[in-house]
């Protein structure tokens, strides 16, 4: 299996590239990458979903490129129970960075 825990992906990524790439790399820990603001909807539901195995070890998810509308709309999703509970979220201003986490 492969080990790879930590990845950083410099642009905007897709839902089917971020599959594809969770199942290449079954022990992700941390992910950062551009994603656009259509995607973070499909995205969270991917990454809490309790049955992904692939994603059982994810503690921290970064969205580079990120802008206040993407931490308003996370943080919506946030308050539908969509997250509740289990992730926190955080907006980086000065570095254009928006952090989710568990």
């Amino acid at each position: 299996t492969n080990s790879i825990t930590n990845i950083t992906i410099g642009e905007t990524c897709t839902l089917e590239k971020l599959e594809l790439l969770v199942m290449l790399c079954p022990r992700l820990q941390h992910i950062e990458m551009g994603i656009a603001i259509k995607d973070i909807g499909p995205l969270l539901r991917f990454i809490v979903h309790d049955n992904n195995l692939n994603i059982r070890h994810l503690i921290s998810f970064c969205f580079i490129d990120s802008n206040r509308y993407s931490f308003q709309h996370l943080t919506v999703l946030l308050n539908s129970k969509i997250l509740f509970g289990k992730w926190k979220v955080l907006y980086v201003d000065k570095k254009s960075k928006l952090f989710l986490w568990t």
